[in-house]
């Protein structure tokens, strides 16, 4: 954390959000307060912005800078700490002997799970398969190309709605609704809309305006 000054709760400051992958690299200066101090000498601090962005964390922590200028000469020196750490890279290391089990279904592929607790069968698509550890894991994704979803995992998944139908009939002894993949997208984008127009109009509201409720 940055040990330049002794930060306070509420002070003003500036923070860096950025996110690094194998395939995209982003990044931005936001304005932000202290909002934790921390140690006997103050110097474990975070600071936190709210973000504007639709999408995304509302609300956005990282270690605290005092100016813009600030943020952004840390920012570029740590470009460089990467560059020397890619040119310098070596290789080590060995594959795992896992087993790759046969009957995994393929990203894309369209399956049939179970929803217990709703009583419903959803239609899905895979978005998710993995070894953790040598286990094999398969998810779906609830809203293929909506970024603000969240892979769910899957215990059981059947090829067919006819498979599906008669687990649910023998485990459970009821006949379950049956929800396409498209629907089940509306009805996961219809709700993260939501959360998305409660915010708004929570900022919009007089209370918040005003200095008073805050989302």
């Amino acid at each position: 954390m940055n040990t330049k000054r002794m930060w306070k709760l509420g002070d003003p400051c500036f923070i860096l959000d950025m996110s690094v992958g194998m395939t995209h690299a982003s990044m931005r200066v936001m304005p932000a307060i202290i909002t934790h101090v921390g140690s006997t000498s103050g110097t474990a601090v975070i600071g936190t912005s709210f973000s504007t962005a639709k999408f995304g964390e509302q609300f956005v922590e990282g270690r605290p800078f005092v100016s813009e200028r600030e943020a952004r000469e840390w920012a570029l020196g740590y470009a460089r700490r990467v560059v020397e750490a890619a040119q310098n890279a070596p290789l080590e290391g060995v594959q795992p002997g896992w087993n790759i089990p046969e009957y995994l279904p393929q990203n894309g592929d369209v399956v049939y799970t179970l929803d217990a607790d709703k009583q419903e069968i959803l239609q899905v698509a895979v978005g998710m398969v993995r070894l953790e550890f040598g286990v094999p894991q398969v998810g779906y994704d609830p809203s293929p190309g909506n970024p603000e979803c969240s892979v769910i995992c899957m215990h059981k998944w059947w090829a067919t709605r006819a498979e599906a139908e008669e687990h649910a009939r023998r485990q459970h002894g009821e006949t379950f609704a049956f929800i396409t993949k498209e629907e089940l997208a509306a009805r996961t984008n219809a709700g993260i809309e939501e959360i998305f127009e409660t915010a708004k109009r929570r900022l919009e509201s007089p209370e918040h305006k005003n200095g008073g409720e805050r989302p």
